[in-house]
């Protein structure tokens, strides 16, 4: 099905952006400020994702309608 195939997609690359998020903010060794930056970058992706899932119009207010 093409739809397992788009999913294996979006699936690597979130793998790979990962490792790239983790590899910039960590550095060869992993500490605290590291750490703490990625868990920052995950704060901002989130606030992001609900604030357009929020202001989305196009999203009805109820599924049955």
């Amino acid at each position: 099905m093409a739809v397992s195939g788009v999913y294996c997609t979006f699936a690597c690359i979130g793998s790979i952006f990962s490792a790239s998020l983790t590899g910039i903010a960590v550095g060869r060794a992993a500490t605290d400020h590291g750490l703490h930056v990625v868990a920052w970058f995950i704060c901002v992706i989130g606030t992001v994702n609900l604030l357009m899932a929020v202001l989305d119009r196009t999203i009805p207010a109820r599924a049955w309608r």
